[in-house]
């Protein structure tokens, strides 16, 4: 990496052992540590109890008012993916320590491996999220004919095996650093390319259909103009604000990667200061999609403080019967106090 071994660097045969010294140089050398560890304990817990509540109400749902519908298949299997990024984020900064030096060759390497697959995953995931949107703006009429349980589910398979194959290939591609993370960034350029390209084509339709709707010959009544309004409003609400947190969050990881890989008079310092905000980023990322792509939804919602009602009550049970049980042992310790 040029950035931070030179202009003479042979970027081909630097392993992430290698960069990981590095890195813990620079970082240590301006006490970056304890801020990153800070950050990503922070967010850690959000990350975490935000995608599970969306597993426990995807699991819980037992009028099938969720699964009902087919998308929120890439719903329920990103928010699995995001439990594992903002578990997985901890994990990757370890390896950044002085005490995890001697296992930094295989374990460090496994870690960011795994991390790379599953930041991977969930844009994927996020990709395909936008194609059913795009359908679902496209074709309103035939959306329940082309998007069906069997069609998600074989395409969450072909995620997954996806990813899992590429995390195969970049294992025995650890020695070479620059090859493995190249394979990583292609794959988020063609994410962030294939999410913008489906903006373009759902603005296109709606439009199409709009002028259609106002070229007539019958004259459209004013409710189905606001409902047409509302639907191209909040469409175009919901995949702005899409697009924007998917870039804003992604997009400076893999800027910052580029740089380090071919720009050798930058400051390594600058870059890796940046390299620990991206991942910062990526991690509110997955923090964030539950609200994108689920909270919103009102069965969602419903559900959701459903869950959250009966977890309450639970634990309230539980306190009011430990309460009772310590007024039983009083009562029973002040009547055996007595009688002595």
């Amino acid at each position: 990496m040029a950035a931070l071994f030179g202009e003479n660097a042979q970027l081909l045969n630097i392993s992430i052992e290698e960069v990981y010294a590095q890195i813990e140089n620079v970082i240590y050398s301006l006490h970056f540590g304890e801020i990153i560890g800070i950050i990503t304990i922070t967010t850690l817990p959000f990350t975490v109890l935000a995608n599970a509540l969306i597993l426990i109400s995807f699991c819980w749902d037992h009028f099938k008012e969720i699964r009902r519908r087919p998308s929120n298949l890439f719903v329920a299997s990103l928010a699995l993916t995001d439990v594992l990024v903002g578990l997985a984020g901890p994990l990757r900064s370890l390896f950044v320590l002085p005490g995890f030096k001697p296992y930094r060759r295989t374990g460090g390497a496994v870690v960011h491996v795994l991390g790379n697959m599953l930041l991977t995953t969930s844009a994927m995931h996020v990709l395909f999220l936008s194609l059913d949107r795009c359908v679902a703006i496209t074709w309103p009429l035939s959306y329940n004919t082309r998007v069906t349980r069997r069609r998600v589910a074989v395409s969450i398979a072909v995620i997954w095996m996806y990813c899992i194959s590429l995390a195969v290939l970049q294992l025995t591609l650890c020695e070479h650093l620059f090859i493995l993370n190249s394979i990583f960034i292609a794959n988020i350029n063609l994410v962030a390319f294939g999410i913008t390209l489906l903006f373009l084509v759902a603005v296109y339709s709606l439009k199409k259909h709009h002028n259609v709707v106002l070229g007539g010959n019958q004259k459209p009544c004013d409710n189905h103009l606001l409902v047409i309004r509302k639907r191209e409003r909040n469409f175009t609400r919901t995949f702005t604000a899409l697009q924007v947190v998917f870039k804003v969050c992604y997009l400076p990881m893999v800027f910052v990667w580029t740089l380090l890989f071919i720009c050798s008079t930058c400051s390594p310092t600058i870059l890796v200061g940046f390299l620990a905000v991206s991942i910062v980023l990526v991690n509110i990322n997955s923090c964030l999609n539950p609200w994108l792509y689920a909270y919103r939804m009102p069965k969602f919602k419903k559900m959701i403080r459903l869950v959250r009602t009966r977890i309450f009550h639970a634990c309230r049970l539980k306190n009011s019967v430990q309460t009772q049980k310590d007024i039983t042992a009083n009562k029973l310790s002040s009547q055996i106090e007595t009688k002595l």
